[in-house]
Formats: C-alpha cells, structure tokens, sequence
C-alpha cells in the first residue's frame, strides 16, 4: 500500500494554479543543500514543506516539488542516478531493445 504522505504530490495529480515559479539549483555546497532539502522535507526553519500527495480539506498557500538530474544526486552522494540508468538499459534489453535512448510513446489507443 502507498503512503501518500511520502509521494510529491505533483507526481500523482497535477495543480491548477494562476502563477507558478521553477528555479533550477546547483550543488555548491553539499552540507548546505543537504540542510535546505532537510528543510523542504520538513517544513522548517521558514522554508515551505514538499507538497505531498495526502489528501488536504484546505488548498496549500504554496505547492512545492523537488526533481533532480542525475548530476545532482552524484553532487550530493547519491548514486541513484547512475543505478536508474542502468536499470533502464536492463530492462530495455531484457525487452529486445538495444538502447535506453528517449523514445517516442504513442498515447493509448493510437496504435
């Protein structure tokens, strides 16, 4: 069973919003960025909470969501990134591909 509350919410519903702001970071200061993602996961310090996937009654001030390229897990010491591209490429193959390359998904039913 899934926990909502560990799932970004834009993950599984999207937000309709008048105003939105994306800011593309990078890792200067791994200590640092570890603090503010400590932060952003919990609420504190000022900085807003990651928007979960919970069910809310009331709609947040602010939604907030994290994504990172596989440079910026390797910044911070995470070796997810190589992992999931390797594990892409695995299951390409096991599927009769050759490559993991991006490739063009037709949506359902147009096949």
């Amino acid at each position: 069973m899934i926990d909502y509350a560990d799932v970004q919410g834009t993950v599984l519903r999207g937000y309709r919003v008048d105003l939105a702001r994306h800011f593309v970071l990078s890792v200067a200061d791994v200590g640092r960025a570890r603090t503010f993602l400590g932060q952003l996961a919990d609420g504190t310090d000022g900085v807003p909470k990651i928007t979960t996937a919970a069910r809310w009654t009331v709609k947040p001030e602010c939604f907030v969501n994290v994504g990172f390229t596989s440079a910026g897990l390797a910044a911070l010491g995470v070796d997810g990134g190589r992992r999931g591209r390797q594990r892409a490429g695995e299951l390409d193959r096991r599927a009769g591909r050759r490559d993991s390359r991006p490739r063009r998904v037709e949506p359902l039913g147009r096949r």
